[in-house]
């Protein structure tokens, strides 16, 4: 989903978290930084998710932090 359209979206709404099931490339976690919102997103192919971080990391001038997985 394009990152002004989840914005214009987010302005006409009251909720403050964002759980995304398929995250993708990260748009929507930019959009949810710019519009000081909590993001929850999941995402299973490693690759999107590096993609995710790499644009989050640019966007905001600096590193991400990734919580360790527990072990099943």
């Amino acid at each position: 989903m394009p990152g002004a359209l989840v914005r214009a979206l987010w302005d006409n709404s009251f909720n403050a978290v964002l759980a995304h099931p398929a995250a993708g490339s990260g748009s929507t976690l930019l959009a949810a930084e710019r519009t000081a919102r909590v993001f929850r997103g999941i995402e299973l192919d490693t690759r999107y998710v590096e993609v995710a971080l790499e644009r989050w990391q640019q966007a905001m001038g600096e590193g991400a932090v990734i919580p360790p997985v527990p072990a099943a």
